[in-house]
C-alpha cells in the first residue's frame, strides 16, 4: 500500500528534522504516551467489520474480553519470567513495526525485509545510548539486580543494527526503493536524538499515520478518506477514557521519566500482542477480500458487462445442458 508514499515520508523528514534541532523533553514523552494510546484506539473500529458477521451483535463483549485477555497474559509473563519477556517484546515489537512498511506481495524476502526495517528503531536506540537504554530495561525487568542482563540485551540488540540496516536496504531495492530513505531517516533520528524522544518521534509522525493509512484501506486496495474519518470518529471516545486514565497516573505516579518509559513500554508489550494479532487478521481479511475484487475487475480493454457476458459465454460452452432450452 505505497500510495502517497513520498508525502508520508516528507512528513517524516520534516519531524526528524525538527526534533534533531531543538528536541524537547518530558512534556512530549508525554504526548507521544497519547498518541500510543490514540492508535490503539481504533482497534474495536477494525474488529467489528471481522467479528460482526460471526458473532452479531456478541462481537463487542467477545472482542473485548480476548483482547484484555491476552494482554492480561502478557502482563502476567512480565510478572512471572521478566527474562523471557523482554526479548520476547522486542521481537514481535520489531515484527509489527516491520509489517506496517509494505515491501509488495508476500515472500520470504520481504518478510525478512520488513522485519529488518522494523528492527532498526530498536537497534539504532541500542547502538547509540546504550546507558539510557539499558536503564530502561532494567527498570522493565524490576530494578538493578537485572542490570548485567538488560546491558546484555541492549549489546546483542545494538551488534544486529548492522546486519538489518543493509538487509532493509537491499529489500528495498528490490521492491519499494523509496522505502530506503526511512532507513536513512531512522538512522539520523536514533543518532541525533535522545532515545525516549527518538522513540516517540518514530512513533507519532512515522508509525502511528502509517498504521492509520494502510487501515483505511477499501477492498479494491484503495485509500479511502471515508475509511479514515469513520476509524477517527469511532476511536474517539477510547482514545479521551484512556487519556483521562492516563492524566490520572501522571497526577498520581511517580515523578520520574524512566520509570514512565518503562511502565509505558510493559504497557506497549501488554497491548501490542492483540493488537498485532488483529491486525494479522485484517490483513488476511483484506487479502481475500481484495482478490475477490479483483476477479470483478474488467480486464484491461474490455468493460465489466463484456466481462461478464464473456464468463457467462464460456460457462455455457463448458455446461452446454445449463443453457436453458429456448425450444421445446
Amino acid at each position: 500500500m505505497n500510495q502517497f508514499l513520498l508525502w508520508r515520508l516528507l512528513f517524516f523528514a520534516v519531524a526528524v528534522a525538527a526534533a534533531s534541532l531543538a528536541p524537547p523533553s518530558e512534556p512530549f514523552v508525554l504526548v507521544a504516551i497519547a498518541i500510543a494510546i490514540w492508535h490503539g484506539a481504533f482497534d474495536g473500529v477494525l474488529a467489528r467489520p471481522l467479528l460482526e458477521p460471526r458473532l452479531g451483535s456478541r462481537w463487542a463483549p467477545a472482542f473485548v474480553f480476548a483482547y484484555l485477555a491476552l494482554a492480561a497474559t502478557v502482563g502476567l509473563l512480565w510478572w512471572s519470567a521478566p527474562r523471557a519477556a523482554l526479548p520476547l517484546f522486542l521481537l514481535y515489537s520489531a515484527w509489527h513495526f516491520g509489517t506496517e512498511a509494505d515491501f509488495g506481495s508476500f515472500t520470504p524476502a520481504s518478510a525478512v525485509a520488513g522485519l529488518s526495517m522494523g528492527t532498526i528503531p530498536i537497534a539504532a536506540a541500542c547502538y547509540w545510548h546504550p546507558v539510557q537504554v539499558t536503564a530502561i530495561f532494567a527498570t522493565m525487568l524490576g530494578g538493578l539486580s537485572m542490570q548485567s542482563f538488560a546491558r546484555a540485551i541492549t549489546q546483542s540488540a545494538g551488534l544486529i543494527l548492522w546486519i538489518a540496516v543493509p538487509m532493509a536496504i537491499v529489500g528495498s531495492m528490490s521492491g519499494v526503493r523509496s522505502k530506503a530513505a526511512l532507513v536513512g531517516l531512522q538512522l539520523l533520528l536514533f543518532w541525533r536524538c535522545p532515545p525516549l524522544l527518538a522513540f516517540g518521534v518514530f512513533f507519532c509522525a512515522w508509525h502511528t499515520p502509517e498504521h492509520l493509512f494502510t487501515s483505511s484501506v477499501d477492498a479494491r486496495g484503495r485509500f479511502s478518506p471515508v475509511l479514515m474519518w469513520s476509524q477517527l470518529r469511532s476511536g474517539l471516545i477510547p482514545w479521551l477514557a484512556s487519556l483521562t486514565a492516563l492524566a490520572a497516573v501522571v497526577a498520581l505516579g511517580p515523578k520520574n521519566l524512566t520509570s514512565y518509559a518503562s511502565a509505558l513500554f510493559i504497557l506497549l508489550s501488554a497491548l501490542t500482542v492483540p493488537h498485532l494479532m488483529l491486525n494479522e487478521l485484517r490483513r488476511r481479511n483484506s487479502s481475500a477480500s481484495l482478490t475477490g475484487a479483483r476477479s470483478l475487475l474488467p480486464l484491461p480493454g474490455t468493460s465489466l458487462s463484456n466481462r461478464k457476458r464473456t464468463a457467462s459465454t464460456q460457462s455455457d460452452r463448458a455446461d452446454p445442458q445449463a443453457r436453458p432450452a429456448l425450444f421445446p
